[in-house]
């Protein structure tokens, strides 16, 4: 048997094919049944190393299908505000122009300016309940604080009691939310 030198400076033997076959029969292990050994625990830990890299997978997928709901949610979100925000700006336009028809139909000689205008005013209802912004129906219906500002109150209506007799200012829905509550007179 021959001496080599280890990395730290001690000598370690070297060991021989037939030292190995005596080990064998000292300890009553064969060198086959240690390979095996050394392969089932590669085998383990390549498992092992699979089901955490299995595992991290589906956190990761399921981190991304959460992040695309966030995402989604953020962008409809944000959609909403944007149509909002250009709905109240539009809404003073069309009460304005609700003015003017109110105004023409008082004219006897108005007949086609006032089709014109009425068509008008229905485009732009129509474009605004495309996008989620309906006109409020409020005339006849019970006063409701959180759709309705009461600004009047008449005691010599022909409605009941709470319930909206006249509405100076039409108010305005976005997707069954109040966007602008109407102004109402209500019967006392």
């Amino acid at each position: 048997m021959v001496d080599k030198k280890t990395n730290d400076g001690n000598e370690k033997p070297d060991i021989q094919e037939e030292d190995l076959k005596n080990a064998d029969e000292d300890f009553g292990i064969e060198i086959e049944d240690a390979e095996i050994i050394e392969e089932n625990d590669e085998i383990v830990e390549t498992k092992t190393e699979t089901d955490e890299l299995k595992d991290s997978l589906i956190r990761l997928q399921a981190d991304f299908q959460n992040f695309r709901k966030r995402v989604d949610k953020e962008r409809e979100s944000l959609i909403d505000l944007g149509v909002k925000k250009l709905a109240l700006e539009l809404l003073p336009v069309l009460d304005n122009l609700e003015r003017a028809l109110d105004s023409i139909k008082q004219r006897e000689d108005s007949a086609d300016i006032l089709q014109g205008i009425d068509l008008i005013d229905d485009q732009i209802v129509d474009v605004l309940a495309k996008e989620g912004v309906k006109k409020m129906k409020a005339l006849g219906e019970v006063f409701d604080p959180n759709f309705h500002h009461a600004v009047a109150i008449d005691e010599d209506s022909d409605y009941e009691a709470d319930h909206i007799c006249e509405v100076l200012q039409t108010g305005y829905t976005f997707k069954d939310t109040c966007l602008r509550p109407a102004m109402v007179k209500v019967a006392k």
